[in-house]
């Protein structure tokens, strides 16, 4: 139901009582202006909203109104006017209403939320958000028309205004929409506010984790100044958690990199992945595909034989660099406890070449092993500046979800 219908439908049930005010009370309303108004009731009836303005209007000209009649008149031209989208004729037939002193509360938030929502379809956004807060200040309690105020403020350029008000509702503790959060996100652009506009896109990640959103946000990591090139495997990682490792180029690359990196088990998992999924292994390229799948399960089936041997090794090295590096092999092999364990092992040991990196790959294994509040804890102590902390908030917000 858009905005306009339900103006109307809020209003509906005002025109029934007014048909039998207009009848059991007619000898509280002139004859002469009787007629005028009956005839009003019936266009509005018909959904002739103008032709009703019109007659109101000739009501206008007849002198001396009672109270009641003035009362009803003015209840029939807020009924004409928002039903009919005139905005401006609406809110002075209110204050009208408001002025006589007759209109109960209820009565008078329902005609505000009228208003505020003739105001919007006319694209008159400025008094939309103004009447809009009003049916709040008097009491009003329609969820809707928040995000009514927000999108007037974004719709008329106040870009400002909504940053600043929905940021007040984040302070509180509330939730918002994905729509509040989307127009929140677009005000940030608007406004060259990108490290803003980014905070925003992992808060809808969290919630509503849409393959745009993921999308944009990963590029916006990846592309920042100073991202460092060695966390390309690692970003690749976090597209496969969150289903954005889709194409040919992308498996072929996150392979290779798996390898160059020492990781062959990792890259027949992924391999394995884009075949299972027929990304891999058709097409023009089929023969080097299978070719790379024959590398990394013969690397990855050498790497898990003497991976025991390895890992004894590490325990006995004077650093925690090597527990960290075949934590990453049984996290690769679907080992994910086992691979927290040893890297934890690692970073208490010391002497890591980088620590926060080392963090993050925790952080990963715990997730993956189902201790999320360890994760989580872990994830919010990475704080490199060189993109491990960019990671590692988008790694919370993929954890904060699973």
């Amino acid at each position: 139901m858009n905005r306009m219908t339900k103006a109307i439908a809020l209003l509906l049930g005002l025109v029934i009582s007014l048909s039998s005010s207009l009848s059991i009370a007619e000898d509280q309303i002139r004859s002469e202006l009787a007629k005028p108004l009956q005839a009003a009731q019936e266009l509005i009836k018909g959904k002739k909203f103008r032709d009703a303005l019109d007659k109101l209007h000739e009501a206008d000209g007849i002198t001396g109104k009672s109270a009641y009649e003035n009362l009803v008149t003015e209840q029939l031209r807020l009924v004409a006017s928002t039903s009919a989208g005139d905005g401006p004729v609406a809110a002075k037939a209110y204050e009208a209403l408001v002025a006589s002193g007759k209109l109960n509360p209820s009565d008078q938030q329902r005609y505000e939320l009228a208003v505020a929502n003739t105001f919007y379809q006319t694209k008159d956004y400025a008094n939309a958000a103004t009447w809009g807060k009003r049916y709040q200040t008097e009491g009003g309690t329609d969820s809707q028309v928040e995000t009514l105020i927000v999108q007037s403020y974004y719709l008329s350029g106040d870009y400002g205004s909504v940053t600043k008000r929905l940021q007040e509702h984040l302070k509180s503790g509330e939730r918002l929409s994905e729509t509040q959060l989307q127009i929140l996100g677009s005000s940030y652009l608007k406004l060259g506010d990108n490290a803003n506009y980014a905070s925003t896109l992992e808060r809808l990640v969290a919630v509503y984790p849409k393959d745009e959103y993921w999308a944009d946000l990963i590029h916006r990591v990846r592309t920042r100044p100073g991202f460092a090139d060695r966390l390309s495997l690692d970003v690749g990682r976090l597209e496969q958690a969150v289903g954005q490792l889709k194409t040919t180029e992308q498996y072929v690359d996150q392979a290779e990199l798996a390898l160059q990196a020492g990781l062959p088990v990792e890259a027949k998992a992924v391999i394995e992945l884009g075949f299972s999924k027929g990304v891999l292994g058709t097409g023009a390229d089929a023969e080097r595909h299978n070719r790379l799948k024959d590398l990394a399960q013969k690397n990855a089936a050498k790497d898990l034989a003497d991976l025991p041997k390895e890992e004894a090794d590490a325990s006995s090295s004077k650093d925690g660099n090597a527990l960290v590096a075949v934590g990453l092999n049984h996290l690769a092999s679907g080992n994910a406890d086992k691979a927290a364990q040893l890297i934890q092992k690692g970073i208490e040991k010391g002497g890591l070449k980088r620590l926060d990196d080392a963090r993050l790959h925790l952080g990963i294994a715990l997730a993956r092993s189902g201790q999320k509040s360890k994760a989580v804890e872990t994830f919010q102590a990475v704080q490199g500046a060189d993109g491990t902390a960019d990671l590692a908030r988008l790694w919370l917000a993929q954890a904060s979800k699973s």
